[in-house]
């Protein structure tokens, strides 16, 4: 398991409808490059009472970011 720090820089946006779907966009950009290098690639929850919750899923092939109905539950 490696541990990386993400920093997404999107344009400034109009509404916050139009930032969530600017950021939802980056991190799936994100995420689909890499599934591409290896399709069993999992990014596990930030915090580690998440990660031990299994009610809290993994983003992976099969959960993808756009599943997610707010920011916050990416966490």
């Amino acid at each position: 398991m490696h541990r990386y720090d993400l920093r997404i820089k999107i344009k400034s946006t109009k509404t916050e409808d139009d930032e969530y779907e600017a950021v939802e966009k980056a991190i799936q950009k994100f995420l689909d490059i890499a599934l591409q290098a290896d399709a069993s690639s999992i990014i596990p929850p930030f915090y580690a009472l998440d990660r031990n919750d299994k009610t809290v899923p993994d983003f992976n092939s099969s959960f993808q970011v756009n599943a997610l109905d707010s920011l916050p539950s990416i966490k």
